[in-house]
């Protein structure tokens, strides 16, 4: 028999403790509320997920129908430099400046938002342009490099042919 002063443990199908009795239901609770959080939170990734996608499939598809100006000639890929293929590589007879104006008015037409556009001047004063023609989304861009085709005409003399073009899109 056990002494008068000791606590002997609950039996099967008695109560125990009311203390932690309370604190069932309120574990259960937790729970419960973060599984659902986790889930929502799944969810909430993938819907995010599938709007980073479509938007992508969406600029890749504008860049497909993107117009260029006329008179433009096709190039092989490796023409336009850069450690990833382009979506095109195009040369042009005309100055980018020309072609800038053209290819903004023409992207954002193909994407139905803004294109923004920036040029630069060799510093150093040779007769070298480069312009970018761009229409960002989230994370994705639709970018077209316009650059002045130089050729040597003497020793230490270049002149401006005509511009190298190179549409990427990602």
């Amino acid at each position: 028999m056990l002494p008068a002063t000791a606590v002997r443990p609950p039996l099967d199908g008695e109560r125990g403790d009311p203390v932690a009795r309370r604190l069932r239901p309120a574990f259960v609770v937790a729970g419960v509320l973060l599984v659902g959080g986790a889930a929502g939170l799944r969810v909430a990734g993938l819907v995010a997920e599938h709007r980073d996608g479509d938007l992508r499939r969406d600029l890749l598809a504008a860049t497909a129908g993107l117009q260029d100006p006329a008179g433009l000639t096709t190039l092989p890929p490796g023409a336009c430099g850069g450690s990833t293929p382009p979506v095109r590589c195009l040369a042009a007879t005309q100055g980018p400046d020309a072609l800038v104006t053209a290819y903004r008015g023409a992207l954002a037409r193909a994407t139905t938002r803004g294109a923004t556009s920036e040029c630069t001047s060799d510093p150093q004063g040779r007769p070298h342009r480069s312009c970018l023609v761009r229409v960002m989304d989230g994370d994705h861009a639709v970018m077209i490099w316009i650059e002045d085709r130089t050729v040597r005409t003497g020793v230490g003399r270049v002149r401006a042919a005509g511009s190298l073009i190179r549409v990427d899109a990602d």
